[in-house]
């Protein structure tokens, strides 16, 4: 990337100083602060409206983001001599959310629930948006591929220590799974759909502790790109999952998260039930065991093996949690 940019930089109204690599992307220090160039291969469409979204939440005092930098035509994208668009960004020099912090997480949870309170607004409509997907169906198709999967398994000559873990363990995750489905059966999603929709909600869509950062002059949330009309729990659960995850399904975590969340916005009976479902469903199995099911067999990812190890030693801590949950 930065032997195509000797001469981008005329592109826009800063004069760069210095770059140097960052993790996909240069870092630029400027004249008029700190920028960063990525790549980018979106449409016009997608970055027009996450630049309306983010600067919906730059207005507000207290909140940051990593906002575009427009070029000297006020446009977002911008294409080199080799037809290569980017985009630039501003950029913040600060430390990661410490997902092992519970002073970290509960700050960073007040966060999001600032920014899902500024995205929701029934101005910005869900016209021609895709429909929003449904989680029964999801996890229809995740509970077949799970079946699949065991059958294809059991079906090996040779097998091999993922193979032996994964049978022995697939009757208790397999369980997990049809619990959620026997209670989703009952749940009106038409109706939780139709009021996401109405009141216009908007997912940051990779809200993690890698995207949530923090200097003295207090929290910014960066890396917007994967933005999706679509219920805030979403944004919540995947949050939530992480910290969890990392933390052995504390109870403490999760308890200061819904409290922290719903201080400044509760949760509806139907959205707490649809995060009960989100966490209670096998997620992290069904991944684990379809990253194996499509992969070469020839060679045994040592990390996956891993990843199902403290999946099921963390699992009965979780099987807790979630029950707990179930009676919020």
């Amino acid at each position: 990337m930065e032997d195509r940019t000797s001469d981008f930089f005329d592109l826009y109204d800063f004069k760069v100083l210095r770059t140097y690599k960052g993790r996909g992307a240069l870092i630029c220090e400027t004249d008029q602060g700190m920028m960063v160039l990525r790549e980018y291969n979106g449409t016009q469409e997608k970055v027009a409206l996450q630049d309306l979204i983010m600067n919906r939440i730059k207005t507000e005092d207290g909140i940051r983001v990593d906002h575009f930098i427009k070029n000297k035509e006020e446009g977002i994208i911008s294409t080199d001599v080799r037809n290569q668009t980017y985009i630039v960004k501003k950029w913040y020099d600060g430390t990661e959310c410490n997902i092992l912090s519970l002073q970290d997480i509960e700050e960073a949870t007040k966060v999001l629930s600032q920014i899902h309170q500024l995205l929701a607004s029934e101005d910005l409509i869900y016209e021609n948006q895709k429909k929003m997907p449904s989680i029964v169906n999801e996890f229809e198709r995740k509970t077949r591929e799970l079946k699949k999967i065991r059958s294809f398994v059991r079906g090996r000559a040779q097998k091999n220590e993922f193979d032996h873990l994964f049978l022995e363990y697939f009757d208790t995750f397999f369980s997990d799974a049809q619990d959620v489905m026997d209670q989703i059966s009952g749940w009106n999603e038409e109706k939780f759909l139709s009021n996401v929709k109405e009141s216009g909600q908007i997912c940051h869509g990779n809200f993690t502790h890698h995207n949530v950062i923090k200097d003295q002059n207090g929290w910014i949330v960066i890396n917007f790109e994967k933005y999706s009309f679509d219920t805030r729990i979403r944004d919540l659960c995947q949050f939530m999952r992480k910290v969890l995850e990392k933390n052995e399904w504390d109870i403490a975590f999760m308890e200061k998260m819904l409290y922290s969340y719903q201080k400044r916005s509760p949760l509806s009976a139907e959205e707490t039930a649809y995060l009960y479902f989100r966490l209670a469903f096998p997620e992290k199995f069904w991944k684990i065991a379809n990253y194996y099911y499509n992969t070469n067999k020839a060679w045994i990812s040592e990390k996956n093996i891993s990843k199902l190890k403290i999946l099921i030693t963390q699992n009965s801590a979780k099987r807790e949690l979630v029950g707990k949950m179930r009676y919020l």
